[in-house]
């Protein structure tokens, strides 16, 4: 059940525990989300270094629209959906907007956490990746917070180029000419979520 796993109410034992029980780290809410989305709009940067490292797919997107949507799509009336958002997710959005298709990238740099915009991206999140708004997770970062944008800056231009290698290599047929450039942090980030490339 995904509520026991809620990153916000559940320390790193009682989650390492779940995990050894089998539990799916990608397995997500009822209204959509994972449990890495969670832990990242709430800044829990040791909870999503926990996740990612029992297999948690950093680049999958939120499936949870707006609180409208989701009400109508779930059979719900919307003051419950909100409820749920806001005690299970975060009650710190606007439940208006819509968020389908964020990666818990998109929500930790919303969330500003440095921490965890350092975590996911070392993991191999995308920072390419685009919600159903077309925006790339540095699209709500706080642009006063330069190390953060820097950071997210840095692995754009270095995923954009490990894109154009591995596309220039692979048609030759030696697409792991790529690692040998240096690319291999993410030559692995690339093909994990390749099915998911929205950019």
């Amino acid at each position: 059940m995904f509520s026991n796993i809620q990153p916000i109410v559940i320390d790193g034992f009682v989650l390492h525990s779940l995990i050894r029980e089998g539990l799916d780290v990608n397995k997500r809410h009822p209204l959509g989300w994972t449990a890495l989305q969670a832990a990242a709009i709430n800044g829990r940067s040791g909870t999503v270094k926990i996740l990612l490292d029992a297999g948690a797919d950093p680049n999958l997107g939120d499936e949870f629209s707006n609180v409208y949507r989701t009400a109508m799509e779930r059979g719900m009336r919307a003051a419950e959906v909100v409820t749920v958002r806001e005690e299970e997710f975060s009650d710190r959005l606007d439940y208006m907007a819509t968020f389908r298709n964020f990666t818990a990238l998109h929500y930790a740099v919303l969330a500003d956490d440095m921490d965890t915009v350092s975590v996911l991206l070392q993991a191999g999140a995308n920072p390419l990746l685009q919600n159903d708004h077309t925006k790339q997770a540095i699209s709500y970062s706080n642009r006063e917070n330069r190390r953060l944008v820097n950071l997210l800056e840095s692995h754009m231009k270095t995923v954009s180029l490990a894109l154009e290698c591995i596309s220039i290599y692979k048609k030759r047929g030696s697409e792991g000419m790529c690692a040998q450039l240096g690319y291999e942090n993410f030559h692995y980030s690339l093909k994990r979520s390749r099915g998911n490339l929205r950019h």
